[in-house]
């Protein structure tokens, strides 16, 4: 069985983009990344909805997302 996607990340170049596409995806997102809601766009904090993050410290987040062994889209 293959194990579904719990992310897209997109760099857009000074803006990365990170879409939970999962639950468990969604709230670790939340628990562990602090965001306005002014950086969400679309649903604020619901699955599918994407944060976006100054380039500056998204790497740094989606390291730690595939640390946590999250399945991850680019």
């Amino acid at each position: 069985m293959m194990r579904r996607t719990d992310f897209t990340i997109t760099d857009q170049g000074t803006i990365w983009m990170f879409v939970p596409l999962t639950q468990k995806a969604l709230t670790w997102l939340t628990e562990e990344v602090y965001s306005e809601d002014w950086q969400w766009f679309g649903a604020v904090r619901t699955v599918g909805g994407m944060l976006c993050v100054d380039h500056r410290y998204a790497a740094d987040i989606a390291e730690h997302i595939i640390e946590e062994g999250f399945r991850v889209a680019v």
